[in-house]
């Protein structure tokens, strides 16, 4: 027989298609988050949990389950879960680190690249149909090349957690920007011999960024 679990809330559909194969399960919350109670009252008879860092599971929590024998935290962090607590009742405790890292990196170049260039300044600005003539100085921003930064943040990162801030510091400024994605070049018709089998219409479900192509993740 499938392992009974409660999950406190719908995870991604792939992962969900994955848990159906696998294990029987129930899920707490549907629109909004779970409150603690509902997670007690829809824990007692699993075997497992699947909890999200949003998730406080507390002694009263696992003790509301005398079966439990995982809680699957659905985040890199875990300071959410009582694990001293569950460790002394024998109950596993797992967390899914580094899966956000190249995301971290991602966000944090998206966030330098704003900053730098005023992205979000000439955002506002276009939008707000300010725009008027071009001009040598409009949002100009400033170069990344030769360009300095330091984390604020630094001072209030505690000690036990200055390894992975600078780990990831460092996968964040080993990132090559022009190995990140595959650029497809595309040319309209007529085609150059070389591209006779390429066609856009072929191309477009596989392409995640275009200009052209506004249905897709409202990109442009």
């Amino acid at each position: 027989m499938k392992a009974n679990a409660l999950l406190t809330k719908k995870l991604l559909p792939e992962a969900m298609e994955y848990l159906k194969k696998h294990i029987r399960f129930q899920v707490a919350g549907t629109d909004n988050y779970p409150t603690k109670k509902e997670i007690i009252s829809g824990i007692k008879d699993k075997q497992g949990l699947v909890s999200l860092l949003v998730d406080q599971i507390d002694k009263e929590v696992i003790d509301a389950a005398p079966d439990l024998k995982i809680i699957a935290n659905c985040a890199v962090g875990y300071n959410n879960i009582d694990v001293s607590y569950a460790a002394s009742k024998g109950i596993t405790v797992t967390n899914t680190p580094g899966v956000l890292t190249d995301t971290t990196a991602d966000l944090t170049w998206a966030l330098i690249l704003s900053v730098a260039r005023k992205i979000p300044q000439a955002d506002r600005f276009t939008r707000q149909k300010k725009y008027k003539n071009w001009e040598l100085d409009l949002f100009l921003g400033k170069d990344l090349k030769g360009a300095q930064a330091i984390p604020e943040l630094l001072p209030h990162i505690p000690d036990h957690s200055l390894y992975l801030f600078h780990e990831l510091i460092h996968h964040i400024l080993s990132i090559d920007l022009t190995q990140r994605l595959s650029v497809l070049e595309y040319q309209p018709e007529p085609f150059p011999a070389r591209y006779t089998d390429i066609r856009l219409s072929g191309l477009s479900r596989s392409i995640d960024f275009t200009p052209h192509n506004s249905d897709r993740n409202g990109f442009f």
